[in-house]
């Protein structure tokens, strides 16, 4: 009997040495512990942003609710004014908050270069270039006349504050009508633009960038466009520069 108890705790000895007791802490507590520390940071972010949108909200409005109807209703006019049918506008704080700040830049801008609280219609390029905004003469009156579409009679030369902001969210929509971007401004070789970013401010702020270009390339650039406009401004009708590359020997 002894030897078989001896046997017996030889045996628990082996399976103990290559069968450690785990006394560190699971996969699947630490997945629970990870989630647990999102949700609560997740939670403190939102209350974070709420919190901020609540304070720029009050000076757009006497309740943030109304508020949150003003930018839903915007929102829908600039997508049904791009040709969606059945616009709908999520709710998402980052969007109503960037929204937030630019309208409150926009104003600002109006209050400083208005007059007996109207601009007039002239002074709409200074007022974009006030808010870093460099849109062309044909773009603003386009957007001018998107805004003023089925008034009855001529329109006025005083723009309205409610009207230079719904101008200038036209003509650069918001992250809340992102897919709109490109809709009224399209790119040219006067004023470039590269993905949604307008290249005419760089010529404004002096960018570094610029200082480096070698202008006989630049040069060489425009001649060679020039050159080829006149050439295909000169062919004759029915004749493109495809059928030419083909005849080439």
């Amino acid at each position: 009997m002894a030897e078989y108890k001896q046997h017996r705790e030889a045996k628990r000895e082996v399976y103990e040495a290559f069968h450690p007791e785990r006394t560190d802490t699971s996969c699947h507590k630490f997945l629970s512990a990870a989630i647990c520390i999102q949700k609560f940071i997740r939670g403190w972010l939102v209350r974070v942003q709420l919190g901020r949108i609540r304070e720029k909200a009050a000076n757009h409005g006497p309740s943030l609710s109304a508020v949150v109807k003003q930018y839903r209703r915007m929102m829908h006019r600039l997508k049904r004014r791009f040709g969606v049918i059945k616009p709908s506008v999520p709710m998402v704080y980052s969007d109503l908050e960037e929204w937030l700040d630019r309208k409150t830049m926009y104003e600002k801008m109006f209050i400083k270069r208005q007059f007996w609280k109207e601009l007039d219609k002239s002074e709409l390029p200074n007022f974009f270039r006030d808010c870093a905004h460099f849109p062309s003469k044909q773009d603003i009156e386009h957007t001018w006349s998107l805004i003023n579409y089925g008034t009855f009679g001529k329109t006025a030369e005083a723009v309205k504050k409610h009207q230079a902001v719904e101008m200038a969210f036209t003509l650069y929509p918001p992250q809340g009508a992102k897919p709109l971007i490109g809709a009224i401004r399209q790119s040219t070789w006067v004023n470039p633009i590269v993905d949604g970013e307008e290249g005419y401010k760089y010529l404004v702020s002096d960018h570094p960038v610029l200082k480096e270009a070698d202008i006989r390339v630049v040069g060489r650039l425009v001649a060679t466009s020039i050159r080829e406009r006149k050439e295909r401004m000169a062919l004759p009708r029915g004749v493109s520069d495809s059928t030419i590359k083909k005849e080439a020997p």
